[in-house]
């Protein structure tokens, strides 16, 4: 009697949950049947989150990077300021065999713009053909001798392979092959080439080398190159420091007096010397009394500076980049004292300015002359000294015409030898990285052309002929398109989404930006081109916009997006469209989630309480049993 009365509670209250738990697994099973039939009513749902830039490959490199902003401003305020997400860099197109210009200057081929060093700087690629850029290439007078030229020639070439081949340097991670100018960057000029006198001699050379570079054990060598080395070049160790390299060896150079620089002289106070000095590491050996030089403890030559209570011995090199970096800027109207001569007007291809500046000391082959309060710094050569004289090439070639190319060539670079390339067709160019704005438009013989800009995904940002300033925005990731004064913004639809993926009878939603005013329509078409849904969206301003649309039917459909421009009278003519494919999944209505969770926490229910129910019986027939043995006694 004892155990009954109290386990039939619990066996009561288990079967109701397990009956609870076998109605609704019921339930669910039934409206899942009943959701998977293609002829049951559409049903709104959610809304899809997973949206793409045209592809799903697309919309996963958004995710992985923070896109690039795009703003867009055109002054004339008919088109306002937009904004457009795009995965950058930008890249400017010119149409119609035009010529792309930024900031005046003419180059071939696309323009590539992204955020570049600092808070404001943009980084500026041209994108060539490997044969325009080495003709666009002018490091010497183009009147020289064609040995020399051809020198030339087959330097550019090979500094441009060990480049783009050794993958040195921030350049490969950076977006570009080569600079435009530097310590190792041939100097680019652009289209301008072609005003420059004897453009056919260094055409012919660049031809007559096609495709010679300079190697050592097949690779291409470090092919340094200098305008003047004043008689005698130096070992790489000597001036660069670390190990010798055995093609930059010390050798005659054969330039003469006629060189530029083959001697040059320039004069410091003594007081104004310890000036320059001071600027890197003040001295407390009172004032400077003497300059000379002296070996070093490797046995290289160094510069020896004697205070009245001490000395100091800095390397040749250290002293002359204190000197030309600081003498300028504390005495500029003393230093640089050759930055205006003839030569350095006439060619300014052959002697280059050392970070914007003209050097003070030309090259670091240098001694000195005391008087009785200033120092005379005599030097020999220009540049750093080390591989080809670009004048003993030229010398070489005049002085015996029967010298070739490889001979001058092999004079200078020690055991080199002279191979075939294997260089890619393009040429990424860098042109700029520190710039805060650019003015970009296209160029097509002496009148405008035009350009397009385009964002990684494809989308034409803008159609235009007139100018356009890029600059950086408010983030760092981003940039400003603006207009100039003369700006028209075309019509465009830009920066458009849309589904991949959407649930037959789901509410999903596309998004574009417009650039200008326009009466915008969408439609959405099956595989046969039938029309199952459409709508118009009215007149729209410029901007950001999103709609939304559904479709019934599961299958494969394309998104089109249409706007045509509006004026003060009307439509203006100009019409813009965008399309997407994506597809429709059947309609899939079952257990949610929460209908999942309210399941497993019943069905969990049921079964502790099962268990509880089984211990409770086996206690209470021990117990009964326990009680009938004591009536027994």
């Amino acid at each position: 009697m004892h155990s009954d009365a109290r386990t039939a509670p619990l066996q009561q209250k288990g079967h109701s949950i397990l009956k609870i738990c076998l109605v609704w697994i019921a339930l669910c099973g039934l409206l899942s049947a009943v959701s998977v039939n293609r002829g049951s009513p559409a049903r709104a749902g959610t809304v899809p989150t997973m949206t793409a830039f045209l592809s799903q490959e697309e919309h996963a490199r958004a995710e992985r990077g923070r896109p690039l902003q795009l703003r867009v401003q055109d002054p004339s305020g008919e088109a306002g300021e937009i904004l457009v997400p795009v995965q950058g860099p930008l890249r400017l197109v010119p149409l119609e065999g035009a010529n792309m210009v930024v900031n005046g200057k003419v180059y071939h081929g696309p323009i590539e713009i992204s955020p570049g060093k600092g808070e404001s700087g943009l980084q500026v690629v041209a994108h060539l053909p490997l044969a325009d850029y080495l003709a666009s290439v002018q490091e010497v007078p183009f009147d020289w001798p064609d040995a020399a030229l051809e020198a030339q020639a087959i330097v550019t070439r090979t500094i441009l392979a060990r480049r783009i081949n050794e993958r040195q340097g921030t350049a490969s991670l950076a977006g570009y092959d080569i600079c435009t100018r530097g310590a190792d960057c041939p100097y680019y000029v652009g289209e301008e080439i072609s005003e420059v006198p004897d453009i056919a001699a260094w055409q012919r050379a660049v031809q007559n080398t096609k495709g010679k570079i300079l190697t050592t054990a097949g690779r291409p060598i470090q092919a340094f190159l200098h305008p003047v080395s004043g008689g005698r070049t130096r070992d790489y160790a000597d001036i660069f420091g670390g190990t010798d390299i055995s093609y930059l060896g010390e050798v005659e150079s054969p330039e003469g007096d006629e060189a530029p620089f083959y001697r040059w002289q320039v004069t410091f106070s003594l007081q104004n010397l310890q000036k320059i000095l001071s600027s890197v590491r003040k001295s407390s050996w009172g004032d400077l009394q003497s300059v000379q030089t002296a070996k070093g403890k490797s046995g290289k030559e160094e510069v020896l500076l004697l205070f009245a209570e001490g000395k100091s011995q800095i390397s040749v090199v250290d002293f002359q980049r204190i000197v030309n970096r600081h003498a300028p800027v504390l005495f500029p109207k003393k230093y640089p004292v050759f930055a205006e001569t003839d030569i350095i007007q006439k060619d300014p291809s052959v002697f280059p300015r050392v970070d914007g500046e003209f050097p003070t000391l030309p090259s670091p082959q240098l001694s000195f002359t005391m008087r009785k309060d200033s120092v005379d710094v005599i030097g020999r050569g220009f540049g750093h000294t080390v591989g080809l004289s670009q004048w003993g090439a030229r010398t070489m070639a005049a002085e015996n015409p029967e010298v070739s190319a490889e001979d001058i060539l092999r004079h200078y670079y020690l055991g080199i030898s002279l191979s075939r390339s294997d260089l890619p067709g393009k040429v990424r160019v860098l042109l700029s990285d520190t710039q805060g704005k650019v003015e970009i438009m296209a160029k097509k013989q002496e009148s405008e052309g035009r350009f397009q800009a385009e964002v990684a995904s494809g989308d034409v940002v803008l159609t235009a002929s007139s100018p356009w300033v890029v600059a950086r925005g408010g983030k760092k990731s981003s940039l400003s398109l603006i207009g100039t004064e003369r700006t028209g913004l075309g019509l465009s639809i830009t920066g458009f989404i849309a589904p991949f993926r959407v649930r037959a009878g789901e509410a999903a939603f596309s998004e574009f930006v417009l650039t200008r005013t326009a009466r915008v329509s969408m439609r959405v078409e099956d595989e046969d081109g039938q029309t199952v849904f459409q709508e118009d969206l009215a007149v729209l301003e410029p901007g950001r916009h999103k709609n939304r649309f559904t479709v019934e039917d599961a299958g494969r459909y394309r998104v089109f997006v249409t706007a045509k421009g509006m004026s003060g009278k009307g439509e203006s003519g100009q019409e813009s469209m965008k399309s997407l494919s994506f597809t429709v999944e059947p309609a899939v209505f079952g257990p949610t989630f929460l209908q999942f969770f309210v399941l497993l926490t019943l069905s969990g229910g049921l079964i502790v309480g099962s268990l509880r129910s089984r211990a409770l019986r086996k206690r209470e027939r021990r117990r009964f049993a326990s009680f009938s043995k004591a009536d027994v006694r």
